[in-house]
């Protein structure tokens, strides 16, 4: 429509109330053009409808999305946020259905069972959630290896922040650690400095010997690059 527009040389911004043609079809009040086609109809058209009722088993009432590894959860996968609600139905099932044939009533009939992932269908990797996978994924410089180690797992799992996370501590501490190991070095310079301050401060600086003016500029906080130019060396 904007293309049409232009070649028209018409105002080519389409506002709000084109909308309607745009879903339903007609023609473009500003060209006059007909031909629009009514995108709504052909979408859910009694064919379409039929196709995609029959996809997901509404009609006929097959239930076949259910067989769906997106819409069929089973206990034993951890990386599915509903795992320890689905053992905790199960439970409850297998109470109540325990409690009605204790009592004399066939509650074989209200059992239900929730598919547990056998060991065997379980990828032999890390599982997601734990602070095995967080730690491995933090190390995982990587896209492939992030893909092996997740076996194809979701960017946005929360395993993913946690890692970068971690990695920004891990970061974190070793430019703090290095701080720490300068200021260290700095207060053993100010020590060794003021210690041979308190002895020497009367002697002449020609009589001291090089050890302990390199000592004394360490203190200033002059390093020993520069050194040589100051004691003569």
């Amino acid at each position: 429509m904007a293309r049409l527009r232009k070649r028209l040389r018409k105002p080519a911004t389409l506002n709000p109330s084109v909308i309607g043609i745009l879903v339903f079809g007609g023609a473009d009040p500003m060209t006059g053009v007909p031909g629009y086609r009514d995108a709504f109809a052909e979408a859910f058209s009694k064919k379409k409808c039929i196709e995609a009722w029959e996809k997901v088993g509404a009609a006929p009432c097959t239930r076949k999305c259910l067989q769906s590894h997106q819409v069929c959860h089973r206990i034993g996968d951890e990386s599915d946020s509903f795992a320890n609600q689905y053992k905790d139905l199960q439970l409850q099932n297998d109470f109540c259905v325990g409690w009605l044939n204790s009592h004399g009533l066939d509650g074989c009939h209200l059992a239900a069972k929730v598919d547990v992932i056998k060991k065997s269908e379980l990828p032999g990797l890390t599982s997601m959630g734990t602070a095995e996978m967080q730690e491995k994924l933090m190390t995982a410089n990587q896209s492939g290896k992030a893909f092996m180690l997740t076996a194809g797992h979701h960017k946005t799992h929360n395993d993913y922040f946690v890692a970068a996370t971690l990695r920004d501590n891990e970061d974190e501490a070793k430019k703090l650690e290095t701080i720490k190991k300068m200021r260290l070095e700095l207060i053993e310079q100010a020590k060794g400095g003021r210690d041979i301050w308190e002895v020497d401060r009367n002697t002449e600086i020609t009589k001291l010997t090089k050890t302990k003016l390199e000592k004394l500029l360490l203190w200033k906080g002059i390093g020993r690059k520069d050194q040589p130019k100051l004691i003569g060396v």
